[in-house]
């Protein structure tokens, strides 16, 4: 038999992989239909080349190393013919970001305030249509980076401080966003 109070910390967790799971899930199926937009083309034409321009000139005042050396993999390995390989991608980085954020939280308040928090993230509200576009990858990797950095400190040891900034400038690669968590 299963004690109690590691029966009810699995609650939360299992509400959690539900809950990651439906939301990519819908994510992936609203975005069914829809192809490449605006930003996207930004990655897609003006940054094919495997130069230091390519993946150092900004895109409006955001950094976008990361999303650029993603996109240009995928377009080496997948084309452009669909979408579905860039949405996955972006959806897997946002989900991460929701688990670590999880974790973050349950370290704070315990597990099901934290599974409230992570859901309220999960499925986003109102803005909703910002999951479905592949370039939120930049933002979804900055604050997965940032969340795991806040993790490391947790920490409080050299190794979690070496992890900590290490993750920090991997958040920096994906967006502006890692000013956030600099600060």
């Amino acid at each position: 038999m299963t004690p109690p109070r590691l029966a009810a910390s699995r609650g939360p967790l299992a509400g959690l992989a539900i809950a990651i799971a439906a939301s990519a899930a819908l994510i992936l199926v609203l975005g069914s239909n829809l192809t490449f937009f605006r930003e996207d083309w930004e990655l897609l034409v003006t940054r094919q080349d495997w130069t230091a321009d390519s993946f150092m000139r900004p895109f409006l005042e955001h950094i976008v190393l990361a999303p650029t050396g993603i996109y240009q993999l995928l377009v080496a390995v997948f084309g452009i013919e669909s979408a579905l390989p860039f949405r996955v991608v972006s959806t897997a980085a946002f989900s991460l970001s929701v688990v670590l954020l999880f974790v973050w939280l349950r370290r704070r308040v315990g597990g099901w305030p934290a599974l409230m928090g992570a859901v309220a993230i999960a499925f986003l509200g109102a803005a909703y249509e910002d999951l479905l576009w592949p370039f939120q990858i930049g933002y979804f990797g900055s604050v997965a980076a940032g969340l795991g950095m806040l993790l490391a400190l947790d920490r409080e040891d050299r190794r979690g401080d070496a992890i900590a900034c290490a993750l920090l400038v991997v958040s920096f690669s994906f967006s502006s966003l890692g000013i956030a968590f600099a600060a």
